[in-house]
């Protein structure tokens, strides 16, 4: 909860305050549902259009499991992460991961830095709406799957070499130390598909 003087300045900044139903309990993709009406009820109320797409196109982008897991890896990092390792977090091929960053970044949640060959990506800290839903996905989007992705992601993370990403994904060393660590399959556990019906 925010106190007041806290709603006023964020208002003030342009921020908008969506307050959910006392004991709500969604899935992720219901409660990015919500919010995404919720925005553009609030921007439709105020008269302005311009910023509704926008939001929507924000909104869109959240609504896909690959992406909240992309965003919620990249916002845990702490630091720009490289979409190798984002692709041997999930398990998944880079041509897929790519691409949902590529919706991420056009949304605006992301920024990417391109070091040659090698492309990073970090959070996206562009307006405090952004910055409070940033916060709301890395803290309130949680499950076995959302878990089990971090920790391949930090295993992926200490194979770094001065702090940069050195291995394409589904490099053998990397496969190594995911096997190592007991993380080499990325099927979702039980209790996550039951979170999805």
């Amino acid at each position: 909860m925010i106190d007041a003087a806290e709603k006023a300045g964020l208002l003030e900044r342009g921020g908008v305050i969506i307050e959910l139903p006392a004991g709500t309990r969604a899935s992720p993709r219901r409660l990015i549902a919500y919010l995404g009406n919720q925005a553009y009820n609030v921007v439709q109320w105020k008269g302005g259009w311009g910023p509704v797409r926008r939001y929507t196109v924000m909104f869109k982008a959240l609504a896909d499991e690959t992406r909240l897991r992309l965003l919620r890896l990249i916002l845990e990092a702490g630091h720009p992460v490289c979409v190798c390792e984002l692709a041997d977090a999930l398990g998944l091929p880079l041509y897929h991961v790519s691409k949902h960053l590529a919706i991420l970044r056009q949304a605006g949640l992301v920024v990417d830095d391109r070091r040659g060959t090698w492309v990073d990506y970090a959070p996206s800290r562009e307006s405090p709406l952004l910055v409070d839903i940033c916060e709301m996905v890395r803290r309130r989007i949680t499950g076995p799957r959302f878990e089990r992705d971090l920790q391949r992601l930090r295993v992926r993370l200490g194979l770094r070499q001065e702090g940069q990403c050195v291995l394409g994904p589904g490099h053998p060393l990397a496969n190594s130390a995911l096997a190592h660590a007991g993380l080499t399959d990325s099927t979702p556990a039980d209790s996550d598909k039951e979170e999805r019906s």
